[in-house]
């Protein structure tokens, strides 16, 4: 009983070690599966206890696995022109600098990189500028007729202070009754409320209540919307930032 308890631990150790092999993807060559099956024929030539036949065909089966491990080792390594670590090691304790730093260049692919404002460029970039026609040299001819007329108006009506104010108090009580649920107002849709004729009008007003601090405009980053966020009192803000409009054939675009 002694021999067949100890002929039951020694196959079940081979079991584990093919297990072992088998689940952690290590090197299978480290098992040697010529002495496994050596050990595997001497214990089932001493012992036909059924346990014991039964753990034998067991642990047969864990290194026909192992075997086909090998195989499909062998295989890869021998596609992918398999080196060893230790010829890479060797080979890399055995090069000079330079061929390193050019290996290692040859093979960088950066998912990041910088570059630098050169003199070449800035002069490029002024050259650009001082062909540009200057904003005098457009008269309101060339304007669109929308365009002409509301700067026109626009001109006129900002020339008296007092009417700046009202103007400037009737925009922002009109921001605060066209509040939606979240207390907040289309900024696109408010300043074209009136027509073509009225957006420069409107867009500038609107600027003007937003940098008294009557009200904020927020852009959602994503969607590219902008709502304006009206005050019923003035806000002391820290930091202010700016946003860019532009009127084109009498329409915003931001």
């Amino acid at each position: 009983m002694t021999s067949v308890k100890v002929a039951r631990e020694e196959l079940e150790r081979l079991i584990a070690l093919c297990e072992a092999v088998a689940k952690s993807g290590t090197d299978p060559y480290n098992l040697d599966v010529k002495s496994m099956l050596s050990k595997l024929r001497s214990i089932l030539e001493k012992f036909r206890n059924a346990e014991v036949l039964v753990l034998d065909a067991e642990t047969l089966y864990r290194i026909a696995v192992v075997v086909a491990l090998q195989h499909k080792w062998l295989k890869d390594r021998a596609n992918s022109l398999f080196l060893d670590s230790q010829v890479i090691a060797l080979k890399i304790a055995s090069s000079d600098k330079k061929s390193l730093a050019a290996a290692f260049v040859s093979s960088w692919r950066p998912i990041l990189y910088t570059e630098q404002l050169t003199i070449h460029m800035l002069n490029i970039g002024l050259e650009h500028f001082l062909s540009l026609p200057t904003r005098g040299e457009k008269t309101a001819g060339e304007m669109l007729p929308s365009e002409g007329l509301a700067l026109e108006n626009l001109s006129k009506t900002f020339s008296q202070y007092e009417r700046l104010e009202e103007d400037v108090r009737r925009i922002h009580g009109e921001m605060l009754g066209a509040r939606d649920v979240d207390g907040s107002v289309d900024y696109l849709g408010f300043v074209n409320a009136e027509g073509p004729s009225k957006v420069v009008e409107r867009a500038f007003l609107t600027a003007f209540v937003v940098s008294e601090g009557y009200a904020d405009l927020k852009k959602n980053p994503l969607t590219g919307e902008i709502r304006i966020i009206p005050y019923t009192e003035k806000v002391k803000r820290s930091s202010v930032s700016s946003l860019v409009v532009t009127v084109k054939g009498g329409e915003l675009v931001v």
